[in-house]
């Protein structure tokens, strides 16, 4: 039995995207291995330590994450000028960040790495550790690992690269100024991981980014998002049944990831069949464009905001349609996909790009409409949905969904896994 370590951003109960994966490969790893899981807290009270699904959870906080989620604790039980005190306070600690990584050679909180690799020492005191598997991003989990693999040769060290860092616009703050300060510097610290890594977990979008940069692929298992996982019966969502409910689950962003052009299109729908109704699940900056949305259909709209894994998920596994809104560029791929495919649902997918991945994955999905974001398309686009609400739809198992999936389901990953410590 191997002591295999994860090192990610946030795990239970908060799960993001990357947490969501590493579950679901932690599933199958744990039935011959003990699994350790090291995250950072995501609120001021978090126990350091816990037990969850037969794993061990150590949390790490930094002295600036502990201020900041302490005043958001603040700033959430008070009102008037204390709580915009309290959130002031707390935002000051972000501009810090932010000033931090312009003035810096690398956009990396160091901090987190020290905390990182200070929990990897004692956790690997407690009980030696055989494998580690940090998950980017963050990439100050890999930076740490790598940290740890110089002293502790012996410990296999496998990163697991779910977003690209050096070519990720996103952890510039979209700025080409960023970009163009610190991209050299970016690459030499993913060279330094990459070297003193045993093998590396690339996702099937990371793969071309890497190639541009990295010469060793003799390292490269490639993988995808294990995320195709049959949902449980009985998680139902309660929707009137009487309407036409469209879910959309997930983060919506105006530069990433912009509604506005579903949701013009959905307006003329609306109004020609007064029993649809969308319903969005998720967080983001687009309250704005969703609030003006609802205003035009207070009826036919319903922001349920933030909500966790269990409700998006029952709410996919409940509803009549999902509704899917690609990135404005192919540095992420958005995982909701396979999570979309996994509830069986017909998927009405707004494409930002012409080269969009997420098209390539769902072209293999039989129940699918894929539209492209073009504004004098917005009429025919409109027609399209309506004839697709009305098309008789065809009945798909998830066992022949798993058969053209295959890589997506996570006992593949987890088997790749098992075969890289078998080799090493």
């Amino acid at each position: 039995m191997a002591h295999i370590v994860f090192i990610i951003g946030s795990y239970h109960p908060n799960f993001q995207a990357v947490g969501i994966c590493v579950r679901n490969v932690v599933n199958e790893l744990k039935k011959e291995n003990k699994i350790t899981i090291i995250c950072q807290k995501t609120k001021f009270n978090e126990d350091n330590i816990e037990e969850f699904e037969k794993t061990q959870i150590v949390r790490i906080q930094t002295k600036l994450n502990s201020f900041k989620y302490y005043f958001i604790a603040k700033s959430n039980k008070n009102s008037g000028i204390t709580k915009k005190l309290y959130k002031l306070i707390a935002d000051s600690i972000r501009v810090y960040r932010y000033l931090n990584a312009l003035l810096s050679k690398v956009i990396l909180q160091s901090d987190v790495v020290e905390a990182y690799l200070s929990s990897l020492n004692k956790v690997h005191k407690e009980e030696k550790i055989d494998m580690i598997i940090p998950c980017a991003s963050p990439f100050e989990s890999c930076v740490a690992g790598a940290r740890f693999k110089l002293i502790y040769k012996e410990v296999k060290f496998i990163p697991y690269m779910f977003d690209n860092y050096a070519f990720n616009i996103a952890i510039y703050r979209n700025s080409k100024l960023f970009y163009n300060q610190k991209l050299y510097n970016h690459i030499k610290l993913e060279r330094f991981v990459i070297q003193e890594s045993d093998e590396i977990l690339c996702m099937k979008h990371y793969t071309e980014s890497y190639s541009k940069i990295h010469k060793n692929k003799i390292k490269l298992s490639i993988v995808e998002h294990p995320l195709l996982v049959e949902i449980e019966k009985g998680n139902n969502f309660n929707f009137d049944k009487e309407k036409i409910n469209i879910v959309y689950t997930g983060a919506l962003f105006k530069k990433i990831r912009n509604p506005e052009y579903a949701l013009s299109v959905f307006s003329e729908i609306m109004e020609r069949n007064s029993k649809i109704v969308i319903h969005i699940f998720g967080s983001g900056n687009c309250s704005s464009i969703i609030d003006s949305f609802i205003q035009k259909h207070p009826n036919q709209t319903i922001n349920h905001g933030y909500v966790s894994n269990i409700i998006a998920e029952s709410a996919r596994n409940t509803c009549d349609y999902l509704l899917s809104i690609g990135n404005i560029s192919n540095n992420q791929l958005p995982s909701k996909t396979f999570e979309y495919m996994a509830s069986l649902k017909p998927i009405i997918h707004f494409s930002k790009i012409t080269d969009d991945k997420t098209v390539d994955i769902l072209c293999k999905y039989p129940n699918r409409l894929i539209l492209f974001e073009e504004f004098n398309q917005i009429d025919n686009n409109s027609k399209k949905i309506y004839q697709f609400l009305n098309k008789k739809k065809k009945t798909i198992n998830f066992r022949e969904l798993e058969n053209i999936f295959y890589d997506a389901v996570p006992s593949h990953t987890s088997e790749i896994i098992k075969n890289i410590n078998k080799s090493i």
